[in-house]
Formats: structure tokens, sequence, C-alpha cells
């Protein structure tokens, strides 16, 4: 199957943008504009606590046994766990927002049943307010990175 680019409206001898405002302007101008909305697709992460004892970190294997035993999600979305523990549902692109949202509830419902379940809750902040910050994944890297040794994984491999 072809897929068109994005990027073939784009002319190579355009200027380059000189710097920040002349980049916020240009996605002002071009980015932001009204228009008909297409696909929608959501993420959401949330933190794992143990709500008999919430300065508990819960382990990666407790995180994950809940994870590997998930049924298909019926909005369809993707879980993945970040390296400290928050889950994470991504949703696939769907017709609008309205359906996205409600995809995205559906799948959000069966994940907190199964956490649940497990006797783990999930609470969707942008930072653990308990918990400093720490990695429970025992398979991602543990040296320090440094330009001299890349990671050893695929996925930190883009990161700077």
């Amino acid at each position: 199957m072809a897929v068109a680019s994005q990027l073939a409206g784009i002319r190579s001898g355009e200027a380059e943008l000189a710097g920040s405002s002349a980049a916020a302007q240009y996605l002002a101008d071009t980015c932001l504009t009204d228009g008909p909305l297409g696909r929608v697709g959501l993420e959401i992460e949330a933190h794992c606590y143990d709500p008999a004892a919430p300065y508990r970190r819960p382990s990666w294997d407790e995180i994950t046994d809940v994870v590997a035993a998930l049924p298909t999600l019926p909005g369809g979305s993707t879980v993945s766990v970040e390296p400290g523990g928050a889950v994470e549902l991504s949703s696939p692109p769907v017709a609008g927002v309205l359906p996205a949202i409600a995809a995205m509830t559906s799948d959000q419902q069966v994940l907190r049943s199964a956490f649940a379940d497990a006797g783990l809750g999930l609470v969707a902040l942008g930072a653990d307010p308990l918990r400093p910050a720490m990695r429970v994944n025992p398979g991602r890297v543990t040296a320090p990175w440094n330009n001299s040794s890349p990671p050893a994984t695929p996925e930190l491999r883009a990161r700077p």
C-alpha cells in the first residue's frame, strides 16, 4: 500500500526559519488554522499505586502481570508501561474527537478494573505526588548514558 507523503507540498528552496519567533509565527499561520478535523488519537498516562499502602511503589512484575492479562480493549487502545512504572493507554486514530473520547473512556474502564482486581489503583496525574521518580523496569539501561556508550535499547537510541 502506498502512502502519500505529507511533505510533498514543501519546496526545498524555501528559506529556513530564522529563530523561535519565526517558527512560532510559521506554526500559527500554517498549522493552527481552522479546517476539517480528521482522525484523532489520544494518550493517557496513569501512575500505579497500592491503595492499601500509597507510598509503596508497585513492582515492575506486578504492573506488567496486570497488563499481560488484559483482554483486547474495546476501543482498540494499546497499553505500554513507562520505565518509571506509569501505565499508558494509546488509542488508535478514529474519525473525530467524540468517538476518540468514547473509545478511550471504555478502554480506561477496562484498564482500571483490571488493576483494581489486582489490588492496585491508577491515578492520571502528570507527576507522582507521593513518590520521587524512579525506574522500576529492570530491563532498561541502568548505567548513565554518555556519548561514548550509546543506550542498549532501541527505544532510547533516538533520545539525546
